[in-house]
């Protein structure tokens, strides 16, 4: 013998006030999310920019790897 169970009741209707002030909070939220991520990424090529050309080709971990061996030997 099967027994139904019982249906949960009715969602209540959702305040207005309370709705916009969860939209505002999320849009904050966004915002400042969007602008710690174009913080992050200014801070990074500001440390990564001074770097670029600086490498050295001969004296690398690598050695030379930039240049043809053939024309070394």
């Amino acid at each position: 013998m099967c027994f139904s169970s019982p249906k949960p009741p009715p969602v209540p209707p959702e305040d207005p006030a309370l709705k916009q002030q969860r939209e505002d909070a999320m849009a904050a939220a966004q915002a400042q999310k969007c602008e710690d991520k174009e913080r992050r990424i200014q801070e990074q090529a500001m440390r990564t920019g001074g770097m670029a050309g600086f490498r050295s080709l001969i004296s690398g971990s690598k050695g030379g790897g930039g240049f043809g061996r053939g024309l070394l030997s």
